[in-house]
């Protein structure tokens, strides 16, 4: 066991090995800039600030872990490689503001605390088969993010993948509760399936200019700024909403057709400048084309 600031500020040591230590207490290495290896073979648990701001760091196989603290790895802006394989438990913070790491697999975590992988840029490929809830800004402004599958998910914190400008395709078919900014100012998303979705929050794809299909077939309350300024979608179909908010497909130039069962949950100031809209009633089978 080791217990709290373990050789914290040392800028001189490049090597260590601890083959029996099991635990690890806070601020473990914390400002060793100079670390290019460490091995832990048999620790099972971390706390908070592991390795915090270290630079020279490339790779590092934690095959036991299980419990990891807060600020793991935090700015640890040249590491490249990671495995955790037996992970089951994460903090807030985890790898904050690491530039070079491009792929991490996570095979036994359900649960993703705030600031998951915040800013970094060069992720490509992830891996979280388990997860099932995820907290606030879970990949927030990653600019290299192309595909993402998440089968077992039911719930997404605030700031889900803001800024994602690359993403272009994303399986998420068992979330049930979405917070606002989801998939905030993502530029190359051009399809999205959510069917189990009941309530979506404040400021739902805003900016998300290229997407061309969304289905949302069981959505029945939408929040404020719903699709904001999307270039490219004709057509929507919400067959159970009951309640819209502000500012609903603002600047959605194209949009030509919306079905809703209830007409009357509708205004002029919905649709601002949105020229070419007619709005389909379900229930009656009509074309409303006042709005």
């Amino acid at each position: 066991v080791i217990g709290n600031n373990f050789l914290s500020s040392n800028y001189v040591l490049k090597e260590l090995n601890l083959p029996k230590v099991k635990k690890i207490g806070y601020k473990f290495l914390d400002g060793n800039i100079r670390l290019e290896k460490l091995e832990l073979p048999n620790v099972e648990s971390i706390k908070d600030e592991f390795l915090f701001r270290n630079k020279d760091l490339m790779e590092l196989n934690l095959p036991k872990v299980k419990e990891i603290g807060n600020n793991f790895l935090y700015a640890n802006v040249n590491l490249q490689e990671i495995s955790l394989p037996n992970v089951e438990i994460i903090g807030v913070n985890f790898l904050c503001y690491n530039i070079e790491l491009d792929e991490i697999d996570l095979p036994k975590v359900k649960v993703v605390n705030d600031y998951f992988l915040y800013n970094n840029e060069k992720l490509k490929k992830i891996e979280l088969p388990n997860v099932e809830f995820i907290s606030e800004k879970f990949l927030y402004t990653n600019i290299g993010l192309i595909e993402l599958s998440f089968g077992k998910i039911k719930e997404i914190g605030p700031g889900f993948l803001y800024n994602n400008e690359k993403l272009e395709k994303i399986n998420i078919p068992n979330v049930e509760l979405i917070g606002y900014d989801f998939l905030y100012c993502n530029l190359e998303l051009r399809e999205l399936d959510l069917p189990k979705v009941k309530h979506i929050a404040n400021d739902f794809l805003s900016i998300n200019r290229n997407l061309e299909r969304i289905n949302i077939p069981n959505v029945e309350i939408i929040s404020d700024n719903f699709l904001q300024y999307n270039k490219n979608l004709t057509e929507i179909k919400l067959p159970k909403i009951d309640k819209i908010g502000f500012n609903f497909l603002s600047v959605n130039r194209k949009l030509k057709r919306i079905q809703v069962n209830n007409a009357g949950i509708l205004s002029k100031t919905l649709f601002l400048n949105n020229p070419e809209l007619e709005v389909i009633n379900i229930v009656e089978n009509k074309i409303n084309k006042t709005i």
